[in-house]
């Protein structure tokens, strides 16, 4: 398992686990090491301090792309999004919407989409996901996203991305095609 840049890093890790120094080590399939938050707290203001603004971002994405390589996605966004490395959260969060969504976490998704930037939420991808997460819980502000998103993705040629949008909100309707709601009505229009 790669550590990082460091080659001695997981020997060093091992130690400080071992010696009860702040970190602490969790064995399975994988192992896994997590300081102590006030340790954690410390060596992230110490590389603000210590390097530059370029090096220090990236630093955190190589973080975040190890932290998802090793099966936690939910961490390596939120390091993009701390980094505000937008592009990278993006595809992130693109990436693995779907298997958030699988596991009921679409919060997780909503609160990642609302830290990116209004230009990076406005996208159609993001108003998909965004409106894809809301069906369960808002479904007029959902109709609205997607909404958004369809015609975004017209406006961009996409016709995948066109019918996902269009599709989403149909399979939550188990009204007849004579329905009048306003809703209703909304949806047979996107398609």
């Amino acid at each position: 398992m790669r550590l990082g840049r460091e080659p001695r890093a997981g020997t060093l890790l091992d130690e400080l686990a071992h010696r009860g120094l702040f970190t602490d080590r969790r064995g399975g399939t994988a192992v896994v090491f997590s300081f102590h938050a006030l340790f954690s707290a410390f060596l992230r203001a110490r590389a603000c301090a210590e390097l530059d603004a370029d090096a220090l971002h990236a630093l955190r994405v190589d973080a975040a792309r190890l932290l998802a390589d090793n099966g936690h996605a939910d961490a390596a966004v939120a390091e993009l999004l701390g980094a505000q490395a937008w592009p990278e959260a993006f595809a992130m969060l693109q990436a693995y919407a779907g298997n958030f969504i699988a596991q009921g976490r679409t919060a997780l998704i909503g609160q990642a989409m609302a830290a990116l930037p209004d230009a990076w939420r406005k996208l159609p991808r993001a108003c998909y996901w965004q409106g894809f997460c809301e069906l369960a819980v808002d479904a007029t502000r959902a109709l609205a996203l997607l909404q958004q998103a369809h015609a975004g993705f017209v406006a961009d040629g996409d016709a995948e991305g066109a019918f996902e949008a269009a599709a989403a909100p149909s399979a939550t309707c188990a009204c007849c095609r004579a329905c009048s709601r306003p809703s209703c009505t909304a949806i047979r229009g996107m398609r």
